[in-house]
């Protein structure tokens, strides 16, 4: 026996003696007769261990390989019992408004309450629309005389009559008193003034006297026609009952310049 052991036995050997123990004194007993130190390194394969015997406690290091495909997916398993209930979350933010949901049926009518007191008086509501126009009611009663009403407007005037018959002359009546004398004529009076380059305030003055003391009229006019148009006329009137003034002006300048002769008149009558 210690000749065998001084040799190291070969894998099927190593087998046939493990099986060999197992058989007569059990597992327990194989695991204190033969260790690792017994079995030469590489000489155990996969062949030699039973299928399913081993699980990962019994290897030292990793045994993994390059990761293989991924499998199919197993069958679903059977729903697990449920879990205690967990503690209430905090409260979630508002929701949005929902829709208003259809209008309720009617609840039944409530019994009778005390009857308030009158409210206000609510205001004015529109007038409504006209509404058709009623039938023609019976004639009433004839009511009392009214008051006197106010005088209408005067008619148009009516056409003339056709003319009538001349009447008898009448009586000649009383001669009346003698009335003043007339003025008899006219008479002109006239009155000069020289007016000076320049000057605009040249006053003449005609005055009535005599049997014809009364102005009825007046004017004036320049001595020469072609200095027309350098006079000037500020006023021609006449300022008292018996006389005719004028106020003139000359424009002349320069080398023409020159007097001008205006000339006022007044219209005497008797007075």
């Amino acid at each position: 026996m210690r000749s065998i052991l001084k040799r190291r036995p070969s894998s099927t050997m190593a087998v046939a003696f493990l099986a060999l123990f197992l058989a007569v004194s059990g597992t327990a007993t194989a695991a204190k007769l033969i260790t690792g130190k017994n079995i030469a390194r590489s000489t155990i394969t996969g062949k030699h261990v039973k299928d399913y015997s081993l699980s990962a406690r019994d290897f030292k290091g990793s045994v993994a390989g390059a990761q293989g495909a991924q499998g199919a997916q197993g069958p679903e398993g059977q729903r697990g019992a449920t879990g205690a209930k967990g503690e209430r979350g905090p409260q979630g933010d508002p929701g949005e408004k929902g829709e208003r949901g259809e209008a309720g049926k009617d609840g039944k009518d409530g019994s009778a309450a005390a009857q308030g007191l009158p409210g206000k008086d609510g205001k004015d509501g529109k007038d409504g629309e006209k509404g058709e126009r009623g039938e023609k009611g019976e004639r009433g009663e004839k009511g009392e005389a009214g008051a006197p009403g106010k005088d209408g407007r005067n008619g148009d005037d009516g056409r003339d009559g056709e003319d009538g018959d001349d009447g008898r002359d009448g009586d000649d009546g009383l001669n009346g008193k003698d009335g003043k004398d007339g003025f008899g004529g006219v008479k002109i009076v006239t009155s000069d003034v020289t007016v000076k380059p320049g000057v605009n305030d040249a006053r003449v003055t005609a005055t009535c006297t005599g049997v014809t003391p009364r102005v009825v009229g007046g004017g004036f006019t320049v001595r020469d026609t072609h200095d027309s148009e350098y006079l000037r006329v500020l006023r021609s009137y006449p300022d008292t009952d018996a006389s005719w003034s004028g106020q003139f002006g000359n424009t002349a300048s320069g080398l023409g310049a020159h007097d001008l002769v205006a000339t006022v008149y007044a219209l005497c009558v008797a007075g």
